[in-house]
């Protein structure tokens, strides 16, 4: 559970992320529309992340 909070940290920092909640060990993040594609590749293919399943955009 810290590594996840310390990598929510580090996204708000790096992100244009409205904020996040951790619940279940799982991350849920609010974004603006308009950045939806730019974060999606961030998470799929920046280093620290790597993302394979995206599992629900509501």
């Amino acid at each position: 559970m810290k590594v996840l909070k310390k990598f929510s940290q580090y996204l708000l920092k790096i992100l244009p992320i409205i904020n996040y909640t951790i619940f279940k060990n799982e991350l849920c993040i609010n974004i603006s529309t308009n950045k939806l594609i730019p974060i999606l590749f961030f998470f799929k293919n920046h280093t620290n992340s790597q993302f394979k399943v995206l599992s629900e955009i509501c």
